[in-house]
């Protein structure tokens, strides 16, 4: 059929026009934190720590922000976690559409380049089949050989650990819990049951310290999910929840186009920052509409107490 539609448009003859693809509704946050927010979940700065102890939270927390530091050729005046904030909010600006890639850069470089991938060629190559060697880390590129491809449920799970366990210094308290029915019938494999595969974040610390829709989806969301799917080679989905600060981390599942539409529909929350106007610097002001490149649609920056459109 499209290929009639020239000849169509030529003998002058009535075309269809395309049915406009409805966006999805701008949701409002218009407290913050938001009320929904567990209380007893708030992460406080010295305080606060992971399962693995303070010492190991220092330690992962050093090393991220000095790649995050050494991406934008900078570090931030606060030591504190809100100098690694600081420090996400200046590479959204300063990389606008290109800050996905920057960030997973910062998470690759935060894992060792050994074994080094080279040492692929000491095997058959039916041990590495068709998975990708350039550019990859060499820790990265052999787990998914070794693990994420012959044992995909166990390395999905794996990471749901791991991730529980060594990353609460950045999202604040988690838990391990199962895939829900639903979610099992988007896997790929049965993922065992679903046991073990998703990591609830609580109450996320680094979206309520940035306070900023677009920092969530473009410095973590998109890349996280981008790092685990295709530096790993483990499906996750990631879901925030700007009502209640929660993110799901769904090991086995891959992104899907609605739910990145539903994290993209969020407005500016009332507490951003900058005011709404990270969005209008990385692609300017149109039709009196500020958005963000990698957000999607229109947003409108509102108070608490003003009413949501109709």
């Amino acid at each position: 059929m499209p290929t009639l539609l020239p000849l169509a448009f030529a003998l002058g003859v009535p075309t269809p026009r395309p049915l406009p693809v409805p966006a999805a509704p701008v949701r409002v946050v218009r407290a913050w934190p938001p009320p929904g927010a567990d209380p007893s979940r708030i992460w406080i700065e010295g305080v606060s720590s992971g399962p693995l102890g303070r010492a190991p939270d220092r330690l992962f927390e050093r090393i991220f922000r000095q790649r995050l530091a050494a991406e934008l050729g900078r570090d931030a005046a606060d030591p504190t976690f809100r100098g690694i904030v600081d420090l996400a909010r200046a590479l959204v600006a300063e990389r606008g559409p290109d800050v996905a890639l920057a960030s997973r850069r910062v998470l690759n470089e935060c894992f060792p380049d050994w074994p080094p991938v080279a040492a692929r060629r000491l095997l058959p190559a039916s041990v590495c089949g068709d998975v990708r060697a350039t550019g990859r880390k060499g820790l990265l590129f052999w787990f998914e050989v070794l693990f994420a491809r012959p044992f995909p449920a166990f390395s999905g799970r794996l990471n749901a650990w791991v991730t529980s366990w060594a990353a609460q210094w950045l999202m604040g308290p988690c838990s391990l819990e199962g895939l829900a029915p639903e979610d099992l019938a988007d896997a790929p494999s049965n993922l065992c049951g679903g046991a073990g595969a998703q990591v609830l974040v609580h109450r996320c610390r680094f979206l309520e310290e940035s306070a900023c829709a677009s920092i969530c989806v473009n410095a973590c969301k998109i890349p996280t999910q981008a790092f685990f799917n295709e530096e790993m080679g483990v499906p996750m989905r990631m879901e925030p929840d700007y009502e209640t600060l929660e993110c799901r981390f769904k090991f086995g599942l891959r992104p899907s186009a609605a739910d990145e539409e539903e994290a993209r529909s969020v407005a500016c929350f009332s507490a951003c920052p900058s005011n709404g106007l990270l969005r209008q610097q990385l692609e300017g002001e149109a039709s009196g509409a500020r958005r963000c490149s990698a957000m999607g649609g229109p947003t409108v920056l509102r108070g608490e107490g003003e009413e949501e459109p109709s």
